[in-house]
C-alpha cells in the first residue's frame, strides 16, 4: 500500500502554464535583473545611505558695533542751537567739530574667554575732478585712537568710546596738496573703527572683525555724512553629526519588497511555466481545418473505419467539403481528449465512407494538393 501511495504521489505533476518561448526568456531575464538590482540597492542603502550629516548649533552669539554722532556748531547767527543731530545737511564753515560715539557689544549664550582690541583711524583721500571716486590719486592716514585692548571672561562684552573729529584740521593738507599740484582735488575723509576679537568657548574658537565707517566729503560748502555706521554679525559654532536618514527605512523596505517580488516571480516562471511547444505542420493543418470548417464538423465516439463499408480516401479538406455539399452529409471525426490525435475526417454515404487522413504520412500530399495557401500557417494563432 505504501509503495502504491508513493507511486501515486510521484505520479502527480505540477501544473505548468505554457507560454511563448521568447516571452518566457524575457520574463526570466527581467526578473533576474530586477532581483540583482534590488539586492545591490539594498547593499548600497545599508552601507552608504543609512546615515546623513546634519549640522546643528552648539554655541550661538551676536556681534555688533555702531557709531552715533553729533555735529557741534561754531557760534553763528543762523542756528540758535549749539549742535545738529545726525542725518542732516551741514554747512562746512559753521562746523566746529563732530563728536562721535562708538559702541561695541559681543553676546554669547555661554561664558567664554574674550580677547580683542579696537582702534580708530582717519583716511583722507584725493580724487581728480570728474574721475571715479574709487580711484584716489593720493591717500593720507591718521591715527585718531591707538589700539585699545579688552579682555573678559563672561557671556557679554560691552565697549563704548568717544572720538571727536576736527574736520578743520584736514583742510591744511588739502590746501597744500592743491597748491603743489595746482589741482582742486575732490576729497573724502573716512573714519574707521576697527574691531577684532577672539572668543574661546568649550565648543570652539570664534574670530570676528567689524569695521563701521563714517564718510565725510570735504572741499565743498556743505556735505552730508555717509558710510556704514553700524555692523552686526550674528553667528554660531556648528557641529556635524550623523543621524539615520529619514529615507533609509523607506528605501530599505521598498527595495526589499521589490527584491522579494522579483525573486518570487523568477521562481514562478521557472517552476510553473514551460515553453510552449512549437506547432508542427500537422498541428497547423489540423488547426486550420477546425478554424475554417469547424461549423461543419461533428465529433463522434465510434471508430468509423470499423464499419464494413467501402473506404474512399480523399486528398484535401476542400475535396471532403465538396463531397459533403454534394451529398448533403456532415463531416465526422472521432472525438479525442488529445486534439493532436485527431487525424481522420469522414463522410458516411450509405455503403461508402469518404476519408481525409492528415497523418504524418499524408501531410506532404495534403499541402501539395492544397497548393500550401489553403493552409495559411502564418494566420494561425498558435
Amino acid at each position: 500500500m505504501k509503495k502504491k501511495a508513493k507511486k501515486a504521489a510521484t505520479s502527480k505533476k505540477v501544473k505548468r502554464y505554457s507560454i511563448n518561448k521568447s516571452l518566457r526568456n524575457v520574463l526570466v531575464i527581467l526578473s533576474v535583473v530586477a532581483f540583482l538590482f534590488c539586492t545591490y540597492m539594498i547593499f548600497i542603502t545599508q552601507k552608504y545611505q543609512k546615515y546623513t550629516e546634519v549640522k546643528h548649533s552648539v554655541y550661538s552669539y551676536s556681534n555688533k558695533s555702531y557709531v552715533n554722532y553729533e555735529v557741534i556748531l561754531l557760534p553763528n547767527n543762523i542756528y540758535t542751537q549749539k549742535s545738529i543731530e545726525e542725518g542732516s545737511i551741514y554747512i562746512t564753515k559753521l562746523i566746529d567739530y563732530i563728536n562721535t560715539s562708538f559702541k561695541y557689544e559681543f553676546s554669547g549664550e555661554k561664558i567664554a574667554q574674550i580677547n580683542g582690541k579696537y582702534n580708530v583711524i582717519a583716511v583722507l583721500e584725493g580724487f581728480l575732478p570728474g574721475d571715479s571716486i574709487d580711484k584716489a590719486i593720493w591717500r593720507k592716514e591718521y591715527t585718531l585712537q591707538p589700539d585699545i585692548e579688552f579682555k573678559e571672561e563672561d557671556k557679554r562684552v560691552y565697549i563704548e568710546g568717544k572720538t571727536p573729529i576736527n574736520i578743520k584740521s584736514y583742510f591744511a593738507f588739502i590746501e597744500a596738496a592743491s597748491q603743489t599740484a595746482e589741482i582742486n582735488f575732490l576729497t573724502k575723509l573716512s573714519i574707521k573703527w576697527n574691531v577684532s576679537m577672539e572668543a574661546k568657548t568649550d565648543k570652539g574658537i570664534i574670530k570676528e572683525k567689524l569695521s563701521p565707517t563714517m564718510e565725510i566729503p570735504l572741499g565743498s560748502k556743505y556735505f552730508q555724512v555717509g558710510g556704514i555706521l553700524s555692523e552686526e554679525k550674528p553667528g554660531n559654532i556648528e557641529e556635524t553629526m550623523n543621524i539615520i536618514s529619514p529615507f533609509y527605512n523607506k528605501k530599505l523596505v521598498f527595495y526589499s519588497v521589490a527584491s522579494g517580488i522579483s525573486f518570487i516571480a523568477l521562481l514562478f516562471i521557472l517552476l510553473f511555466t514551460a515553453k510552449k511547444a512549437m506547432l508542427t505542420t500537422l498541428d497547423k493543418i489540423r488547426k486550420q481545418i477546425f478554424k475554417e470548417h469547424g461549423s461543419r464538423l461533428a465529433g463522434i465516439c465510434s471508430d468509423v473505419t470499423s464499419l464494413s463499408k467501402v473506404l474512399i480516401e480523399v486528398l484535401s479538406i476542400d475535396d471532403l467539403v465538396k463531397i459533403a455539399d454534394d451529398i448533403g452529409r456532415p463531416i465526422l471525426y472521432k472525438n479525442n481528449i488529445n486534439e493532436g490525435e485527431i487525424n481522420n475526417f469522414y463522410i458516411i454515404d450509405e455503403e461508402k465512407i469518404y476519408m481525409l487522413n492528415i497523418g504524418e504520412k499524408s501531410t506532404k500530399s495534403i499541402i501539395k494538393e492544397n497548393n500550401v495557401n489553403n493552409v495559411d500557417v502564418s494566420s494561425i494563432n498558435i
